[in-house]
């Protein structure tokens, strides 16, 4: 197993560790009857959040 670290700016970095996380939607669920690749996936969840900003 190999470990790894990543750095985030402070804006980026999100909630002080003392906030608890706030409990979040469900994940939406991706069923296309087959395996996705994953640039697949990726546009699926990028058309998702398209069609969800679109009835906005």
């Amino acid at each position: 197993m190999r470990k790894t670290t990543v750095g985030l700016p402070e804006e980026l970095a999100g909630r002080p560790d003392a906030e608890r996380p706030k409990r979040g939607r469900e994940l939406p669920v991706f069923d296309s009857g087959r395996s996705l690749t994953p640039g697949e996936m990726d546009e699926s969840v990028y058309e998702y959040i398209k069609e969800r900003a679109a009835r906005r």
